[in-house]
Protein backbone atom coordinates (compact mmCIF):
# COMPACT_ATOMS: atom_id res chain seq x y z
CA UNK A 1 0.00 0.00 0.00
CA UNK A 2 1.45 3.49 -0.79
CA UNK A 3 1.98 5.78 2.03
CA UNK A 4 1.46 9.50 0.96
CA UNK A 5 2.81 12.01 3.50
CA UNK A 6 0.75 15.19 3.00
CA UNK A 7 4.15 17.48 4.26
CA UNK A 8 6.09 16.81 1.60
CA UNK A 9 3.67 18.29 -1.03
CA UNK A 10 3.56 21.59 -2.28
CA UNK A 11 1.11 24.25 -0.67
CA UNK A 12 -0.26 23.87 -4.26
CA UNK A 13 -0.89 20.23 -3.71
CA UNK A 14 -2.63 20.88 -0.28
CA UNK A 15 -5.05 23.53 -2.06
CA UNK A 16 -5.82 21.34 -5.01
CA UNK A 17 -6.71 18.25 -2.21
CA UNK A 18 -8.73 20.15 -0.02
CA UNK A 19 -10.46 21.80 -3.18
CA UNK A 20 -11.41 18.28 -4.70
CA UNK A 21 -12.63 16.47 -1.27
CA UNK A 22 -14.69 19.86 -0.65
CA UNK A 23 -16.16 18.94 -3.82
CA UNK A 24 -16.49 15.62 -3.38
CA UNK A 25 -18.48 16.46 0.13
CA UNK A 26 -20.45 19.11 -1.85
CA UNK A 27 -21.59 15.82 -4.20
CA UNK A 28 -22.61 14.01 -1.48
CA UNK A 29 -24.80 16.34 0.02
CA UNK A 30 -26.24 17.16 -3.24
CA UNK A 31 -26.77 13.70 -3.82
CA UNK A 32 -28.23 13.12 -0.16
CA UNK A 33 -31.11 16.26 -0.46
CA UNK A 34 -31.97 14.47 -3.85
CA UNK A 35 -32.49 11.03 -2.18
CA UNK A 36 -35.87 9.66 -2.38
CA UNK A 37 -37.16 6.50 -0.10
CA UNK A 38 -39.91 4.56 -1.69
CA UNK A 39 -41.70 2.96 1.17
CA UNK A 40 -42.05 -0.63 2.34
CA UNK A 41 -40.95 -2.91 4.73
CA UNK A 42 -37.75 -5.39 4.35
CA UNK A 43 -38.96 -8.38 2.68
CA UNK A 44 -42.64 -7.08 1.85
CA UNK A 45 -44.97 -5.44 -0.75
CA UNK A 46 -43.57 -2.66 -1.84
CA UNK A 47 -45.67 0.23 -2.52
CA UNK A 48 -46.76 1.16 -6.28
CA UNK A 49 -49.58 3.30 -6.18
CA UNK A 50 -50.28 6.91 -6.05
CA UNK A 51 -51.89 7.62 -2.97
CA UNK A 52 -52.49 10.06 -0.38
CA UNK A 53 -51.19 7.62 2.34
CA UNK A 54 -48.17 9.50 3.82
CA UNK A 55 -45.74 6.60 1.71
CA UNK A 56 -43.91 7.31 -0.73
CA UNK A 57 -44.91 4.93 -4.12
CA UNK A 58 -42.89 4.18 -6.32
CA UNK A 59 -44.86 5.71 -8.89
CA UNK A 60 -45.02 8.70 -6.72
CA UNK A 61 -40.89 8.79 -6.51
CA UNK A 62 -40.52 8.35 -10.56
CA UNK A 63 -42.82 11.09 -10.53
CA UNK A 64 -41.27 13.36 -7.80
CA UNK A 65 -37.82 12.80 -9.96
CA UNK A 66 -39.08 14.12 -12.89
CA UNK A 67 -39.97 17.07 -11.30
CA UNK A 68 -44.01 15.99 -11.57
CA UNK A 69 -45.66 17.15 -8.79
CA UNK A 70 -48.04 13.36 -8.16
CA UNK A 71 -50.97 15.00 -6.36
CA UNK A 72 -49.64 15.03 -2.72
CA UNK A 73 -46.76 15.08 -0.99
CA UNK A 74 -45.77 11.93 0.26
CA UNK A 75 -42.34 12.07 -1.55
CA UNK A 76 -41.60 15.54 -0.59
CA UNK A 77 -40.72 18.25 -3.11
CA UNK A 78 -38.43 17.45 -6.63
CA UNK A 79 -35.09 18.24 -6.18
CA UNK A 80 -32.90 19.99 -9.23
CA UNK A 81 -29.94 17.83 -10.53
CA UNK A 82 -29.85 13.65 -10.51
CA UNK A 83 -32.40 11.98 -8.28
CA UNK A 84 -31.93 8.72 -6.56
CA UNK A 85 -34.82 6.49 -5.30
CA UNK A 86 -34.06 3.72 -2.94
CA UNK A 87 -36.30 0.72 -2.65
CA UNK A 88 -36.99 -0.73 0.45
CA UNK A 89 -34.50 -3.92 1.35
CA UNK A 90 -35.80 -7.34 -0.53
CA UNK A 91 -39.36 -6.06 -1.40
CA UNK A 92 -41.75 -6.57 -4.64
CA UNK A 93 -43.12 -4.51 -6.57
CA UNK A 94 -45.63 -6.19 -8.53
CA UNK A 95 -47.76 -3.68 -11.52
CA UNK A 96 -50.81 -4.37 -12.40
CA UNK A 97 -51.93 -1.30 -14.58
CA UNK A 98 -50.52 0.56 -17.48
CA UNK A 99 -49.71 3.76 -16.26
CA UNK A 100 -49.23 5.34 -19.43
CA UNK A 101 -48.84 5.32 -23.28
CA UNK A 102 -45.40 6.91 -24.27
CA UNK A 103 -44.37 4.99 -26.80
CA UNK A 104 -46.23 2.13 -25.95
CA UNK A 105 -47.54 0.60 -22.54
CA UNK A 106 -45.34 1.35 -19.50
CA UNK A 107 -46.42 -0.19 -15.65
CA UNK A 108 -44.16 3.20 -14.50
CA UNK A 109 -44.06 6.64 -15.37
CA UNK A 110 -41.57 7.61 -18.15
CA UNK A 111 -38.09 8.60 -17.18
CA UNK A 112 -37.66 12.32 -18.01
CA UNK A 113 -34.52 13.23 -16.17
CA UNK A 114 -31.36 11.77 -14.41
CA UNK A 115 -32.59 9.32 -12.40
CA UNK A 116 -30.98 6.21 -10.32
CA UNK A 117 -32.59 3.21 -8.97
CA UNK A 118 -30.89 1.55 -5.96
CA UNK A 119 -32.42 -1.47 -5.97
CA UNK A 120 -31.19 -3.39 -2.82
CA UNK A 121 -32.27 -6.55 -3.96
CA UNK A 122 -36.04 -5.55 -4.44
CA UNK A 123 -38.02 -7.11 -7.35
CA UNK A 124 -40.07 -4.87 -9.60
CA UNK A 125 -42.28 -7.34 -11.75
CA UNK A 126 -45.39 -7.59 -13.98
CA UNK A 127 -48.14 -9.83 -12.48
CA UNK A 128 -48.86 -12.51 -15.03
CA UNK A 129 -52.53 -11.30 -15.23
CA UNK A 130 -51.61 -7.86 -16.07
CA UNK A 131 -52.11 -6.22 -19.71
CA UNK A 132 -49.15 -6.29 -22.32
CA UNK A 133 -46.82 -4.13 -21.02
CA UNK A 134 -42.72 -2.61 -20.83
CA UNK A 135 -41.76 -1.64 -16.80
CA UNK A 136 -39.32 1.39 -17.97
CA UNK A 137 -39.36 4.07 -20.43
CA UNK A 138 -37.13 6.57 -20.78
CA UNK A 139 -38.06 9.44 -23.09
CA UNK A 140 -35.55 11.58 -24.97
CA UNK A 141 -33.35 13.20 -22.36
CA UNK A 142 -33.91 11.00 -19.79
CA UNK A 143 -31.28 8.87 -18.31
CA UNK A 144 -31.55 5.45 -15.89
CA UNK A 145 -28.97 3.55 -14.00
CA UNK A 146 -29.90 0.63 -12.10
CA UNK A 147 -28.06 0.08 -9.15
CA UNK A 148 -28.70 -3.80 -7.85
CA UNK A 149 -27.37 -3.48 -4.20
Amino acid sequence: MAKVSLSRHSGLCRTTLALALSVIVADLAQAASNTINVAGVAGSAGEVAISANGKCSLIEAIRTANGDIPGNTDCGSPSPGADFIVLPVASLFSLTSVNNTSDGSNALPSITTDISIIGRGSIIRRIPSAPNMRILHIASGGKLLLVST
